[in-house]
């Protein structure tokens, strides 16, 4: 499989991006209003308790939407997926870094019974890890980093040339495309949508391949 590390001075030239969507009307920021909400009407137990369960939905929703887009339905086909693996995939993608994580896992599991209500400070910290986990995600919801035209200084010697970085969510696939000058290749145009066309002749990497987080990594991070 192809690495990343094996181009130095990898940068995009150009790029497009999606804005993620998720099915329902409530978005995770809606739901994180609501928890604040709940918490500032002070309203003992209740409060508490519809503050928890809030923030929690938008924590969920949130990290359900970033991991289904980033392909963890390739690796974890079937059922559903527990929390704890959408925020281990999330990590090993880099989305957030591994503090904020740690942080939420933490006080997570003091929250995490559905039948006992922590006390206002827990609630309160709970709350603003939830908030800093969105914050520092957000960005990539709203612009998810679907295609990338990429130029470099140089490469191993067993390394294809890449020309575009191809990303599109939900696959769990990253597409490296070169560039194609073979007359019987190019002639399939005629008959294919182009985006199909390159992704048939791109070397593919899912999740499954250690070095499809590298490729991930990199495109988050040069887009944000």
């Amino acid at each position: 499989m192809v690495s990343i590390d094996k181009y130095h001075g990898m940068r995009w030239v150009s790029s497009s991006s999606e804005v993620l969507e998720f099915d329902g009307v409530i978005s995770p920021e809606l739901y994180l209003k609501f928890a604040k909400r709940d918490f500032r009407e002070d309203d003992g137990l209740r409060s508490l308790a519809n503050a928890v369960s809030n923030a929690k939905r938008s924590l969920h929703l949130q990290s359900e939407l970033l991991s289904d887009a980033l392909g963890i339905k390739l690796i974890m086909p079937r059922g559903q997926i527990s929390f704890p693996k959408r925020i281990g995939f999330l990590r090993d993608c880099g989305v957030v870094g591994g503090a904020i994580l740690n942080k939420l896992n933490s006080i997570r599991n003091t929250v995490e019974h559905d039948y006992i209500v922590p006390d206002a400070v827990v609630v309160q910290d709970f709350i603003d890890v939830v908030e800093l986990f969105v914050a520092a995600s957000e960005r990539l919801v709203r612009s998810f980093p679907s295609m990338a035209d990429v130029q470099y200084e140089c490469c191993l010697d067993d390394a294809p040339v890449v020309g575009t970085v191809i990303f599109p969510p939900g696959e769990g696939k990253i597409y490296l495309y070169s560039h194609q000058t073979n007359k019987v290749i190019r002639e399939e145009l005629r008959t294919m949508d182009v985006d199909e066309w390159q992704k048939k002749h791109s070397i593919k990497i899912s999740p499954q391949n250690h070095e499809y987080y590298g490729w991930v990594k990199w495109l988050i991070g040069a887009h944000i």
